[in-house]
């Protein structure tokens, strides 16, 4: 339907009414149409334009998203809640969401989580409340992410829904921030209860469990997940992933106070880091080796790690590693006794922690500063420096950091007389620090064991291997022997299969040149068959202009036309066996458009018999035989309807993914089973023999031109199918 724009549309109404004064109901009617017009119009723009910020999002180009959004609410001012009006929502809240614009993101994901939810779209739902979550954890809002996740939760299926997966890992990751690690924990372990290593989050979850195993101080078994991702790495040949995992492994052996096994772990980490398929920032892994290296007393191969580090984040101006790397060097040049540039560098760290809200390295730079003073004699700032650390230490679960601030307030003196200092946290330290000390015992004892374990497995590994050694040498005179036998058979196989294989290629020399001598046998009956029918077509134009009788001449050119029926039939079948074929994209409603040309002028009206139901508009094909092929299924269908008053014939091209099916049907009078199993023999036919134009060829040639496709056929019988129906398989792809 042609649609007319809205300033067009009322011209045509008013140029009606006043000019041609058309009555009333008409004017009514017109007025519905035009206004289907216009609704229809609207739709397609709103469509056109949802289309447009779809593209641009994908671009990352987010304030022209939320431009053309707002442009698009105002021009189509509707409260409709449809899927277009909530899917615009949708995008200009993710956009707001990339932008940090957390308010306006809310706000529009919850409008448009409100109209999926009326409109009944589950998928869009569970997305919304993902991004809903994701809004308020950006906002430090935890408990609201909590709730929106879990009524993500209630609504998809951990047996197919992604989002079940995707809603529990970030419900972990939001009792990690409120320091709840055992919860986090059990809820990755309730994920990978429902998914295996192929499920495309598997590493993710394990990731996320090691990491709440650290949070929690269980660093052996963060270490056992850790080296799982080593595996699952290993196995998919992901460098990557590797590199990440050595790293990680790296700092549980640092938290376990293994240095040496945590620098071996850096170390293979950054070997592997130059043949990584993606980029990796490699500043984290310097600075653990820095830290691992400093504990040890080797600060003079920890310095210039800090020192690249620092380096590199000023070309790349990120300014987070800037300032761990300047805390790093000021406590170097604090051990180093360089006072004066330790307190540059540690006031420059400062002002970046600061600045950019890192609250962790804002207070251990406070603390670094007031031992600093604490060296200096400087008792004034020393107790300034370790107030603010205490004061900004406060809601922080970093148990190294607040040891470290208490042990330096109790240098202070009586903890009662300390004016800054809450008595209840200072006792809360001595129970941090009595668990910390059985932590530290139990994962001594644990490390014990394993070691003796390893030590033990390493034994009888040994002893398996001596007595493997001593296996393989009997084994390799056998062997030998063994071998030299196989040798000799497979020569005496590869002797007769020389001996064959020249056989065989003789045959098929010999198979070729026939094939080869019969084309052009075939080609030359072709050409010599059509000479004498021109002849004949020229002798029946005499035969019209001659004085014998009508009902003679009549019963002359049957006669003559039945002999070139059946002559053109033999042409085609001779042109299938000589004529190589040459596969194309064919547009088939054309393809039909061209045969019912040729045909209406013998048979008027049969135009508007034929039907395309086009799923596909393409068919892939010879352009010649596919035309020869519908032209013989078109007419046989005809001399099965004399009349053809009530013929019906449809025709549907449907393509999968390997393969295309073509299926002809009509309504005539069909065929039986036993005629069926007939209908492809050549001079097979079930029309009226007397007939002097059927040959009987059309459905073996037919054949013919699928198997020349390298296809199938099969025709429904009429207890099957009323009428007559044929499915014709193709290849999509084939070697001719």
């Amino acid at each position: 339907m042609v649609i007319l724009p809205f300033n067009k549309s009322t011209f045509v109404l008013k140029f009606l009414l006043v000019h041609l004064k058309i009555k009333t109901t008409w004017v009514l009617l017109l007025i519905v149409f035009f206004s289907s017009e216009m609704i229809a119009s609207t739709f397609n723009s709103r469509h056109s334009s949802l289309k447009y910020i779809n593209r641009l999002y994908k671009e990352n180009k987010d304030s022209l998203v939320i431009q053309a959004c707002k442009v698009h609410l105002t021009r189509f001012n509707t409260s409709t809640c449809d899927s277009i009006y909530a899917k615009i929502h949708k995008r200009m809240g993710y956009s707001y969401l990339r932008l940090k614009e957390y308010d306006q993101a809310k706000k529009n994901i919850e409008v448009a989580l409100a109209c999926f939810k009326q409109i009944s779209d589950r998928d869009e739902v569970m997305n919304s409340l993902y991004r809903l979550s994701l809004t308020s954890f950006y906002q430090s809002k935890y408990q609201d992410g909590l709730k929106l996740c879990d009524q993500l939760l209630t609504i998809a299926d951990p047996c197919q829904d992604i989002q079940w997966v995707e809603g529990m890992n970030f419900k972990g990751v939001l009792f990690r921030n409120i320091g709840e690690y055992k919860n986090a924990i059990n809820v990755y372990h309730e994920i990978l209860q429902f998914i295996d290593p192929s499920h495309e989050h598997y590493k993710m979850t394990i990731t996320n469990l090691a990491s709440a195993y650290e949070n929690a101080g269980e660093f052996l078994l963060a270490l056992h997940f850790r080296n799982q991702l080593l595996k699952l790495s290993i196995q998919e040949k992901n460098i990557t992933g590797q590199v990440l995992a050595y790293n990680g492994i790296g700092y549980c052996y640092y938290m376990l106070e293994n240095d040496l096994k945590a620098l071996e772990m850096y170390d293979i980490s950054l070997q592997l880091a130059t043949q990584a398929e993606k980029e990796i920032n490699l500043s984290v892994i310097r600075e653990r080796m820095g830290l691992s290296y400093k504990r040890m007393g080797q600060i003079e191969k920890a310095k210039p790690l800090f020192e690249q580090n620092y380096k590199e984040a000023q070309e790349n101006k990120d300014s987070s590693t800037i300032a761990y790397a300047l805390l790093q060097l000021g406590e170097i040049d604090h051990l180093n006794g360089k006072f004066d540039d330790s307190n540059k560098k540690l006031f420059q760290a400062l002002d970046l922690f600061e600045k950019f809200s890192i609250k962790s390295g804002y207070t251990y730079t406070l603390v670094e500063l007031a031992i600093l003073n604490r060296k200096k004699g400087n008792t004034k700032l020393y107790v300034k420096f370790l107030k603010d650390a205490y004061n900004s230490s406060k809601n922080m679960d970093d148990k190294i950091l607040l040891l470290t601030i208490f042990n330096e307030i109790s240098q202070l003196g009586e903890v009662n007389n300390i004016s800054f200092l809450n008595i209840a946290d200072y006792k809360n330290i001595n129970k941090i620090l009595s668990e910390e000390y059985n932590t530290k015992r139990r994962t001594t004892l644990q490390l014990m064991q394993k070691q003796m374990n390893e030590i033990k497995l390493e034994s009888q590994i040994n002893d398996q291997k001596k007595l493997i050694l001593t296996e393989e040498k009997k084994d390799l005179i056998r062997n030998i022997i063994l071998l030299t036998i196989c040798l000799i058979i497979i020569s005496i196989f590869f002797a007769f299969y020389i001996f064959q294989n020249h056989k065989t290629s003789k045959l098929n020399k010999i198979i070729s040149e026939q094939h080869q001598q019969m084309k052009l046998y075939y080609m030359a009956l072709s050409h010599d068959l059509k000479h004498p029918l021109l002849s004949i077509q020229s002798q029946i134009k005499q035969l019209h202009t001659s004085d014998k009788d009508l009902q003679e001449k009549n019963i002359i050119s049957d006669r003559i036309n039945a002999v070139l029926h059946l002559s053109q039939r033999l042409i085609n079948i001779f042109d299938l066996e000589s004529t190589d074929i040459h596969l194309k994209q064919i547009d088939l409603s054309e393809l039909i458009e061209d045969i019912l040309d040729m045909l209406v002028y013998e048979y008027p009206g049969i135009k508007s018999k034929v039907n395309i139901e086009n799923e596909a508009h393409f068919l892939r094909g010879d352009t010649f035989l596919m035309r020869q092929l519908f032209n013989n299924l078109i007419i046989n269908s005809i001399h099965h309807n004399p009349g053809f008053k009530n013929l019906t014939i449809k025709i549907r091209n449907i393509v999968s993914s390997n393969y295309q099916y073509l299926e002809y049907s009509d309504n005539g009078k069909g065929i039986s089973v036993d005629d069926s199993i007939q209908i492809f023999q050549p001079g097979f036919t079930t029309k009226n023999t007397n007939n002097k134009s059927v040959s009987g060829l059309g459905m073996f040639i037919v054949k013919k031109i699928i198997e020349k496709h390298n296809g199938l056929v099969k025709v429904l019988s009429n207890e099957q199918f009323k009428g007559f129906k044929m499915v014709i398989e193709l290849p999509l792809k084939t070697n001719l």
